[in-house]
């Protein structure tokens, strides 16, 4: 039973491994038409060899289908496994309370059939990748795996989208924009948010010269789509998330150094050189109360809040089919005259969660951010060795990083930055079962 439960748990982990892959890398295809709600999918690695019909596949476009069998896969191997068996965890009663919150939301709420498919679903999938991660990498090096697995994977359809941007290809409708597997730019943006100061850190933090190496070539790479993603959010908000990570350890200034040689060179790029689209989004950084995308956002801010004091405790459920269809009821003729659009979600992640799941979702959702930055913070459990020292500061820059952004936009919109925003906090998570799992073996002995 015991060489049975150790062949299935490997079978799990490479399962988790393998939509952690996805997640980075996009959908991979083989002889299958992109449709037309795929359109905005990286087009890298989709491949068309007419020698290999009739064989056709396509995997990572939908990430619910893989989350949902390594979620059958987990619960079967808990009934013989201790190893992958839930334990006592803040965190994860948060994150089953964030989730209650939101189905109880879409059970209770009159735009049920709106909100399954492209809402709920999704997000109770990217949840249960969270809960499986935290329980089944609990060892480790399996930890250490997944971190890598991650970061490889965001690294390869970074260097697709740098590809195809040095060969003029463009996000559509986003000319100058680089084309990466997170859909928009913006989310995109965010993707790398969450992931560059992990990397930095592997080079402020004492490591191996190969690792340090590697780190720079990696943390190049990132900058540049990061830059090139023209997200103003991303930018402004990766300074956020540098100085949580110089914050949190102090005496470390050359990261300071960076913050300002960063922002030194925004200001370069704004004040010199030729008229260019760089040079735009740059001056727009300094020049916000002018900014027309910000005073339209301040609309959608201002109507969202109204709409959640008509609905507060249950909300409206989740997903963008209700938010348009409630906004365009109730808020597009007092909003319409002034911003010419209908918004598909708030443009800021709390009342977007507010809104979606109502304030008992958002107090939830606090929770778990609360119980992820006391895991982050306790010392203890990132210091087994270098790669975990550098890991859990580089988390915690990297969630600041991304919880900033969230005030201007709604990242978490975007189903596979979703996945990956999931994934790390219970990635995160799982150094408390490496914790528990000690102990388990300290009392077997």
């Amino acid at each position: 039973m015991k060489r049975f439960a150790a062949i299935y748990r490997s079978a799990l982990i490479l399962a988790v491994l393998a939509l952690v892959a996805l997640i980075g890398l996009g959908q991979i295809s083989l002889n299958v038409a992109p449709r037309p709600e795929r359109s905005l999918e990286q087009p890298l690695f989709s491949f068309s060899v007419p020698s290999l019909l009739p064989l056709r596949f396509s995997v990572g476009g939908k990430l619910f289908t893989p989350a949902l069998v390594i979620l059958v896969l987990w619960t079967a191997g808990c009934l013989w496994d201790r190893a992958i068996r839930p334990f006592r965890s803040g965190l994860s009663l948060a994150i089953l309370a964030f989730l209650l919150a939101c189905a109880l939301a879409w059970a209770f709420s009159p735009w049920r059939g709106q909100g399954w498919k492209e809402g709920l679903r999704e997000t109770l999938a990217s949840g249960a990748v969270a809960l499986v991660a935290l329980f089944s990498l609990r060892r480790p090096k399996l930890q250490a795996a997944a971190a890598l697995v991650i970061v490889s994977a965001v690294l390869i359809s970074t260097l697709g989208g740098l590809y195809l941007y040095l060969r003029g290809v463009y996000f559509p409708d986003a000319a100058q924009r680089i084309w990466l597997a997170f859909l928009h730019p913006n989310a995109g943006g965010s993707a790398l948010l969450l992931l560059l100061p992990l990397v930095v850190s592997f080079l402020i933090f004492p490591s191996p010269p190969g690792a340090k190496a590697a780190a720079v070539a990696v943390a190049l790479v990132l900058a540049a789509a990061l830059l090139l993603t023209f997200s103003r959010t991303a930018w402004i908000s990766l300074l956020f998330g540098l100085f949580a990570l110089s914050w949190r350890w102090p005496g470390r200034w050359h990261l300071w150094s960076a913050v300002a040689l960063v922002v030194f060179l925004l200001v370069v790029g704004a004040s010199a050189g030729p008229r260019s689209y760089f040079r735009e989004r740059v001056e727009s950084v300094f020049d916000i109360s002018r900014d027309v995308n910000l005073m339209k956002r301040r609309i959608y801010w201002q109507g969202t809040a109204r709409l959640i004091a008509r609905r507060p405790f249950l909300g409206y459920g989740t997903g963008y089919r209700p938010f348009m269809a409630v906004w365009e009821q109730e808020e597009a003729p007092r909003s319409r005259g002034r911003t010419n659009e209908n918004p598909i979600h708030a443009h800021n992640l709390y009342l977007s969660i507010a809104f979606s799941a109502g304030l008992f979702g958002l107090a939830a959702f606090a929770a778990v951010l609360w119980r992820l930055f006391l895991i982050l913070n306790r010392r203890e459990l990132w210091a087994e060795d270098w790669f975990f020292a550098a890991l859990g500061p580089g988390l915690l820059g990297g969630f600041a990083g991304f919880l900033v952004g969230g005030l201007i936009d709604h990242p978490l919109f975007t189903v596979r930055l979703a996945f990956l925003f999931w994934f790390l906090v219970g990635l995160a998570g799982s150094r408390e079962g490496s914790a528990e799992l000690n102990r388990r073996l300290n009392r077997m002995e």
